[in-house]
């Protein structure tokens, strides 16, 4: 029995060998106009464009060692050839993890103009990261350590990405760009003994939500937590020859 290929719209499987791509979804959506008439019956209906925000799944097959910049937000992958090309911009990508389960990767991309150029799109980098593909539950980034006597990681999860902002005429894009990109990092701990967690954020992270326990009503309490740290943004066609000029005159 053949499978059918399935399209990597992030790109992610093109970072490691050990990053297997195991579904796609296009997720299509019409740009139409459906005007409705005085009994609120439809009148018409006009195409006029298409959208789309496609998605993977991935599998992960061995542990990743992810240097930074080795996953860029923004990054831009080309589907398909000649005139039926499309581009795609990598939007966001989830990690989760826990105990038992195997870990999971998700990715969403943007349909972008046609001719935006891979070289000159704006990006922000993903710190360097690793990730086991034991059925753990992982601190993920390094964005936290955790203390408490019997506390135990049950779950962490990541989400990296910002928004791909879109210009659209008749439907059709003709400029698209990236902004709000950010890292947040969320787990559930489990207290087995006296002493409730405690996390403490990393170099560059914030606690966003401090420990707080869900269930205070049973003897083994869960406590869910949120950290968040901002990436920046970097624009490779900006001209950065004034701050190198003023630097130039600033230490002569």
């Amino acid at each position: 029995m053949a499978f059918a290929v399935k399209t990597d719209f992030g790109g992610l499987s093109s970072v490691s060998n050990n990053i297997l791509v195991r579904d796609d979804a296009e997720n299509s959506s019409q740009e139409k106009y459906q005007p409705t008439g005085q009994k609120g019956q439809f009148c018409d209906l006009e195409v006029y464009g298409e959208d789309q925000a496609p998605t993977n799944s991935y599998a992960i097959k061995g542990d990743l060692d992810l240097p930074a910049g080795a996953i860029k937000i923004g990054n831009i992958v080309t589907v398909g050839t000649g005139d039926a090309a499309k581009k795609y911009a990598l939007e966001s990508f989830e990690i989760g993890t826990s105990g038992g389960p195997a870990p999971t990767l998700t990715a969403t991309s943007q349909l972008v103009e046609s001719d935006v150029d891979a070289e000159t799109a704006c990006y922000a980098e993903v710190p360097a990261f690793k990730l086991s593909k034991r059925h753990h539950a992982q601190i993920l980034f390094g964005a936290f350590t955790l203390e408490g006597a019997n506390c135990e990681l049950i779950t962490c999860n990541a989400t990296v990405g910002g928004t791909i902002g879109k210009d659209k005429l008749a439907g059709v894009p003709i400029g698209s760009d990236l902004n709000s990109v950010a890292i947040t990092v969320s787990g559930t701990v489990l207290q087995i003994g006296d002493t409730a967690p405690t996390i403490t954020p990393a170099e560059g992270w914030k606690l966003t939500q401090k420990p707080t326990c869900t269930n205070p009503e049973t003897a083994k309490k869960e406590y869910a937590f949120e950290l968040e740290k901002n990436l920046e943004i970097i624009d490779p066609g900006e001209d950065d020859s004034s701050s190198s000029s003023s630097s130039s005159s600033s230490s002569s």
